[in-house]
């Protein structure tokens, strides 16, 4: 308990020393399972072609072998945003390990960031009983997210779903289309309904207006979230990725 004390306050005092250094840019945390497994689909350059197109700047950490964690919280603590994406990885805390949740935590509570997690398999991969997620779990406590059913839809190529922004949100306006890029490891495209957060809806999926929720985004006491079951690199036209 001492020690776990100790590496809170280390930590804590790390990132709250480095506020003062934050940038306006992006750290994007590839967690595709891509850098290990030729089985695994690349995803990244679905999101470095619309931050390029965009003129963002950003920093790229892949994570390179599955056991690995992903950037500390003083490292993330460094960016205004993290973008978090996952591909087929759906096993073994390949998404995201225990580790990374934890500085996750610390980088939206201490560092007031803003995450935006894309990850169709990350609560099969973690939570895969949920259902409802615990008050003291990460999705929960973090992401804002209370219930939900998984792998509520799936489909593979070459069917196609449409995904509709809601009103008032910050996908307002748009309509897209999704297709599966994932053919090897997990073929399909696996998205989860969102039943109950306490945020505000993001994407429908199927048919607008509906309670289909596929995405929703949330404010917490000092950081903002969006978390996408929806893969961002199954968006299939590349000005609608650019535009999102």
């Amino acid at each position: 308990m001492r020690n776990f004390t100790i590496k809170i306050f280390t930590l804590l005092l790390a990132v709250s020393l480095g506020l003062s250094a934050v940038s306006q840019n992006i750290i994007c945390v590839d967690r595709d399972g891509s850098a290990y497994s030729t089985s695994f689909t690349d995803v990244w350059p679905k999101f470095q072609g619309a931050l390029d197109a965009n003129g963002y700047t950003y920093t790229y950490f892949e994570v390179l072998e599955s056991t690995l964690n992903g950037p500390d919280a003083t490292q993330m603590g460094e960016h205004d945003i993290v973008i978090w994406f996952t591909g087929e990885t759906w096993a073994e805390s390949q998404t995201m390990t225990n580790d990374d949740e934890f500085n996750l935590l610390l980088y939206a509570t201490v560092s007031g960031g803003k995450i935006f997690l894309s990850a169709q398999d990350y609560l099969w991969d973690r939570y895969p009983s949920a259902g409802i997620l615990g008050d003291t779990d990460f999705p929960n406590s973090v992401l804002g997210l209370e219930e939900v059913s998984q792998d509520f839809w799936s489909f593979g190529m070459p069917d196609t779903m449409s995904c509709f922004g809601i009103d008032g949100s910050l996908a307002e306006g748009f309509r897209f289309g999704l297709h599966d890029v994932y053919t090897t490891e997990k073929e399909g495209l696996w998205i989860d309904r969102i039943i109950a957060h306490r945020g505000e809806n993001l994407f429908n999926l199927r048919v607008s207006g509906s309670d289909s929720v596929g995405a929703f985004q949330y404010e917490g006491a000092n950081y903002r979230t969006v978390f996408s079951t929806v893969s961002f690199g199954c968006v299939i036209d590349t000005n609608d990725r650019t535009e999102l």
